[in-house]
């Protein structure tokens, strides 16, 4: 072997070094963030869009905790938003996430954690490992979350009409039954 191939290999391992490094941080914050949400579903949704579906989301999150109260307490939502999409198109968000905190949320616990903000990818990942169900609606974040995530109960839903409330509602419905069967 010459230098310049000793060199390529120690740059290689140099490389998945760093990845398998990187990796264990993921994960370890992924289980932080588990521990953070005990005993509870995670649901994880990212929006880089369109602040259209983040109020979609949140009134079948809302729907859902009305139709099972015995929810209440046992699930999460975790929504990201980029802050690609415009704040002016979020003004209402903060107000019905205040409600549905309000209305299905203890002292202790909150259902809804909204972030208006870009997210280092490794937080994202991380995120993306915790949840239990990775709630999609559009085809680009069904690719990404079925690409990053590895823990084997992780449940993606992915919804042709996000508009469709009660479709919604019923998809998150059925995953949560798959999630706590499995």
């Amino acid at each position: 072997m010459n230098t310049a191939e000793i060199k390529q290999v120690m740059n290689q391992l140099k490389k998945i070094e760093t990845e398998k490094i990187t990796q264990d941080r993921i994960n370890k914050r992924s289980r932080s963030i588990r521990n953070l949400f005990f005993d509870k579903q995670i649901v994880f949704s990212k929006e880089d869009t369109t602040a259209a579906h983040i109020l979609y989301t949140l009134a079948a999150f809302a729907n859902l905790l009305c139709q099972q109260p015995k929810l209440i307490n046992r699930l999460v939502l975790v929504q990201i938003c980029s802050s690609k999409v415009p704040a002016h198109e979020l003004e209402a968000v903060p107000e019905i996430v205040r409600q549905i905190n309000q209305l299905y949320g203890t002292t202790e616990s909150v259902p809804v954690h909204f972030y208006h903000q870009e997210i280092d990818q490794n937080e994202l990942l991380a995120f993306m490992n915790a949840a239990h169900i990775g709630l999609c609606l559009n085809a680009s974040s069904a690719k990404e979350f079925a690409l990053h995530t590895s823990h084997p109960s992780n449940t993606s839903i992915s919804v042709q009409d996000p508009s469709n409330i009660p479709q919604l509602t019923e998809a998150l419905q059925n995953a949560l039954a798959k999630n706590l069967i499995n």
